[in-house]
């Protein structure tokens, strides 16, 4: 081996060993070396709809922890468990609740944890940690969830509606609707004529009280002569 061959493989190896030691830095700067102590929390979700072990858990936008493990709740197999490891710094309360939030459009998902405070509370309850006991956090339907909830009830308003309209719309209640309406033309008819009958009582009404009217007159006409002539009685009214 010559000279330059020795220089090359020495300066190969310095450059290795230089870049060894920026890897280092870099991982000893970025805490890579720090096992930040945690603590275990289980939440249950009715659906984890892009959800995986490993995704991070948020606490208004900064990231507490990660998703450890996932698996159907043993006690209630319609709701599925899942466990996260959270930072032993952050505070966890009995008003902590977790909800299910979508990351952008790439169909993943994260757990959110917020504080659910009424405006009666006044302060905050910290939960007790007991060595080998997994505490509970409080879930909560997501957006979508309740979207989805509200849409599902819209939709069984819907076909108790269409029940409803097929049922008012039978055979049976069509034949009763038919009766009804053949109920009202006998009733109009007879009205119609009842009305008939009412115009020529009134005419023939009319017809009375006219001539009763000139009755009277003739009447107060041969009073006016009885007074100025009572010799008209023996005489009688020339016409």
């Amino acid at each position: 081996m010559n000279e330059n061959s020795v220089r090359n493989l020495i300066a190969g190896l310095f450059v290795i060993f230089m870049l060894f030691v920026m890897i280092f830095i870099g991982f000893f700067l970025s805490g890579g070396f720090k096992t930040q102590a945690s603590s275990t929390f289980v939440t249950n979700f009715n659906s984890i709809s892009g959800l995986n072990v490993g995704s991070d858990v948020y606490y208004k936008g900064f990231s507490i922890g990660k998703v450890s493990d996932i698996s159907i709740n043993k006690k209630n197999p319609k709701l599925v468990s899942v466990y996260m490891q959270i930072h032993d710094d952050i505070p966890i309360y009995n008003q902590t609740i977790a909800s299910l939030q979508t990351i952008g459009i790439t169909g993943q998902s994260k757990v959110e944890l917020s504080l659910d405070i009424t405006k009666n509370e006044v302060g905050l309850d910290l939960m007790t940690k007991e060595k080998g006991k997994i505490l509970e956090i409080k879930s909560k339907p997501s957006q979508l969830e309740s979207i989805l909830k509200k849409v599902g009830g819209i939709a069984t308003s819907l076909e108790e509606i269409s029940q409803k309209f097929n049922k008012m719309m039978s055979p049976q209640n069509l034949d009763r609707f038919n009766e009804f309406t053949d109920s009202i033309n006998i009733l109009l008819y007879n009205l119609s004529n009842s009305s008939i009958y009412l115009n020529k009582t009134m005419l023939n009404f009319n017809e009375t009280m006219t001539q009763s009217q000139e009755t009277i007159t003739r009447l107060n006409d041969v009073m006016r002569m009885f007074q100025y002539d009572p010799s008209i009685v023996v005489r009688g009214v020339e016409h």
